[in-house]
């Protein structure tokens, strides 16, 4: 077997750390593996946060993956059987075969093994005379499972599960393309053994079907390998979650125990079952060796898949302003650029979110935003530059540090546009002098960001760059920062409550038009763009006097508010807003933002309730206006006592996670008699 191991034993290390911190709570445990197998994103994604081992979600899934899958080809299928060899394999193919060429059958498989129905599997392996394979074949078809079920529960958004069905039908048919020629399979299954990625790549090229083959290889070589060097050793009985807990402790013990992993490593990759044998036995691991063997082994062949069929690099791509999704294909916002959800605008600092490769990619890339005018008036496209984008977390820089006489694992924020020296530098203590090492992307004048390429994640090196989703936090205020003074003392205005607020003051509710691009950092040449084609975005500010009315209003200095909240009572207008009132009072009220969500006004005091409070209609350009005369309120049955008149309101802004809470009100005193 060709050694594909190389540093591999630091990132066992790691998994098993993390294994071990999930393992150290049974609840916690438990919780993990029901949101696991349920494949919960949110519910995952809260357990493993509780337990602090978010950044290490993809290990802790394979680990799961591999564990499960053992678990549950034992349960449907019983003990694996010890005499296959590699001469099954061309038996193998063939029954793979009769799958690609019908989709019910791999219907039913898929709905076998994702459902964990035993009675179902084995009528369909009965029916094909395939029961030698059953273990294998359903290994195979879990593995892909459980490949889509880490895609769900670690993507940093909620995804749509993508069915096993059409996956395994998929590699189904990936696999029988490649293995139709006796004399290509037998050159596969040797490459396949000898784990000699460069001859099976160009036996199946790099395409997209090469992940399937190499997939397939892997599930039988490692049923295969682990059943020879496992053969002394009883076969897993106990399938609870309890033992799975066992077997993650177990694994945090290794991976404390120097040389260890090194060594079981080295065995399973060399298929020296006497030396793997003899490891299990003086690290007290009989329980566990068939999930050990099959863990480890699967770490060595994704290590030999990746050598196979590099994976395509990631291509930057703008997918969210906080939670709505931008591409028009998800029904996320209205043709005005609002919320679908709420009919919101947004307003203040917002996150705009999306994709970018890790820094083990091979093509240095840059990205940036450009912004456009849509309304009121037509501008040109612009690039977003520094001075537009707020400090911005992009990523971690996950790196080794020694500390306390031992290597350990840490992370740092990765930011753009982050001018602190204090945060965008981390210190990486090492046996000698620390690495103090920069952690912060800076912003071109034409608004270009270069994605960071760190890729050193081994011990004595600075680390490994991350995505973690930003992109870059817009300040909108650079986009659009209306302000209107309404106490202008020049007809209509000044504004007094009850007064419709003047055209002439009114935002004009701009909209724009978010580019975002992509290129090689180093040809300038483009990869792709992609746009949030219409976005409201709204920052207002209104002064005005309220209870001009009232002792040294004006010229008091004038309030200054997001939207217009100003309300008045007809009855103290007259008297220096001290006349004691009975009967009715007559509010007056304006209220105005162009994206006003509710107003109310309505009375407070003691006794008998109050009249009902108004909920006066908004007009299409936003504003709520008391009717000629005042908003009539009957308080005749109210005893004499001071009461409070209210105008409330709410806006629909957002600076990307649902409306923004809080209320912009206004309040006037009164006394009955």
């Amino acid at each position: 077997m060709a050694d594909h191991t190389e540093d591999l034993v630091p990132e066992l290390t790691r998994q098993s750390a993390a294994m071990g911190a999930l393992a150290k709570d049974p609840q916690l445990f438990q919780a993990a593996v029901d949101a696991f197998r349920a494949q919960q994103n949110e519910a995952f994604h809260a357990v493993l946060g509780k337990a602090g081992i978010l950044v290490d979600c993809e290990l802790v899934c394979r680990w799961l993956r591999v564990k499960d899958c053992v678990i549950r080809c034992i349960q449907i299928c019983g003990p694996p059987i010890a005499d296959l060899t590699v001469k099954d394999v061309p038996a193998l193919a063939a029954a793979v075969a009769r799958i690609a060429g019908d989709p019910k059958l791999a219907q039913r498989l898929a709905d076998a093994v994702e459902t964990a129905k035993p009675d179902a599997f084995h009528a369909i392996i009965n029916e094909l005379k395939l029961q030698r394979f059953c273990h294998f074949i359903c290994y195979w078809i879990c593995q892909i499972h459980y490949r889509l079920v880490c895609e769900v529960v670690c993507s940093p958004i909620v995804i749509r599960p993508r069915p096993l069905f059409g996956e395994l039908l998929l590699a189904a048919q990936a696999v029988t393309e490649a293995t139709k020629d006796p004399k290509q399979l037998d050159l596969l299954i040797r490459a396949g053994i000898a784990q000699d990625c460069k001859v099976l790549e160009g036996l199946i090229g790099q395409g997209g079907r090469c992940l399937y083959i190499c997939e397939w290889i892997c599930s039988w070589h490692c049923a295969l390998n682990c059943l020879t060097l496992c053969r002394p050793f009883p076969i897993l009985a106990d399938v609870s979650v309890a033992e799975m807990q066992a077997f993650a402790q177990a694994c945090q013990r290794l991976g404390a125990t120097a040389g260890a992993l090194q060594r079981l490593v080295a065995a399973v990759g060399a298929e020296d079952a006497n030396g793997f044998a003899g490891l299990v036995k003086e690290l007290k691991l009989e329980p566990f060796c068939l999930q050990l063997c099959h863990w480890i082994c699967f770490e060595i062949c994704r290590r030999f898949c990746f050598c196979v069929c590099p994976p395509a690099e990631t291509q930057p791509l703008f997918t969210h302003v906080g939670s709505y999704r931008v591409d028009p294909i998800w029904p996320d916002f209205n043709p005005d650029g609002t919320t679908a959800a709420g009919n919101l605008a947004f307003t203040s600092t917002i996150p705009l979110i999306g994709i970018l490769p890790d820094g083990q990619t091979a093509t240095a890339m840059a990205y940036r935003f450009q912004t456009e005018q849509l309304t009121p008036v037509a501008g040109a496209l612009t690039p977003m530059t520094a001075a537009m984008i707020a400090p911005t977390i992009i990523g971690q820089l996950e790196y080794w540090e020694f500390v306390g006489g031992i290597w350990v694992v840490h992370s740092a924020d990765y930011w753009v546009n982050n001018p602190n020296p204090a945060t965008n530098t981390v210190t990486i203590h090492q046996p000698g002098p620390p690495i103090t090492h920069l952690v912060n992307a800076t912003v071109a004048a034409d608004g270009w960001i270069n994605v960071p390429r760190e890729n050193s994640l081994f011990q004595g090196g600075v680390g490994r760059f991350v995505p973690t989703g930003g992109l870059a936090n817009l300040m909108t205020t650079t986009l659009t920062n209306e302000s209107f003074d309404l106490t202008v003392a020049a007809a209509p205005l000044p504004l007094k409550a009850g007064d419709s607020v003047p055209a002439a003051q009114q935002s004009k509710k701009p909209t724009y038009l978010i580019r975002f691009e992509s290129r090689n950092a180093t040809t300038l040449t483009s990869i792709g763009h992609n746009d949030r084609p219409v976005i409201a975005l709204s920052n207002t500010s209104y002064k005005y006097n309220r209870h001009p009315d009232w002792a040294g209003s004006p010229p008091a200095p004038p309030t200054v508010t997001t939207s217009v909240a100003s309300l008045d009572i007809q009855e103290l207008i007259t008297g220096g807003g001290c006349n004691h009132l009975h009967g009715h009072i007559h509010a007056l009220f304006t209220a105005y933002h162009p994206y006003l969500g509710t107003c109310q006004v309505y009375l407070q005091g003691p006794g008998v309730p109050p009249p009902p409070a108004v909920n006066p209609p908004i007009s299409a350009l936003g504003q709520a206006v008391s009717p000629a005369g005042g908003q009539d309120f009957d308080i005749s049955a109210l005893k004499p006592c001071a009461y409070i008149l209210w105008l409330t309101t709410t806006l629909n802004l957002t600076v990307g996670y649902g409306k923004l809470g809080g209320e912009i009100d206004d309040v006037m005193a009164f006394c009955t008699e």
